[in-house]
């Protein structure tokens, strides 16, 4: 009976760690904001591969359809700096909303 009863706690406790480290990460995913986007030339409207694009200090590279996707912390505004040879750099600073889609041009 007594190995019963020490069998069930600790049981009750891997049960509960295992609750308590998903809440952790869905808090976690809460507290971030996926920023995607496409990179064009807009003289020509063509998409960009392979163009820098940093948001806060991470960054990603363009693929070929001139598409990217960063994860990036939940502030109230983020600075997104988009870059590419033979292009002139932009950067924007901009509010923080979930899922945002951005357009971002170029000029040479």
């Amino acid at each position: 009976m007594k190995k019963l009863a020490i069998s069930l706690v600790l049981l009750l406790a891997m049960v509960s760690t295992v609750f308590a480290a998903d809440n952790s990460v869905e808090s976690a995913k809460m507290n971030k904001t996926i920023i995607t986007g496409k990179v064009i030339d807009p003289s020509t409207n063509e998409t960009l591969a392979g163009a820098s694009v940093m948001v806060n200090g991470k960054k990603v590279f363009t693929d070929f359809d001139g598409k990217f996707e960063i994860e990036n912390q939940k502030d109230n505004k983020y600075e997104v700096t988009v870059s590419m040879i033979s292009y002139q750099t932009k950067t924007l600073v901009l509010s923080s909303q979930n899922n945002q889609q951005l357009i971002i041009d170029l000029k040479r």
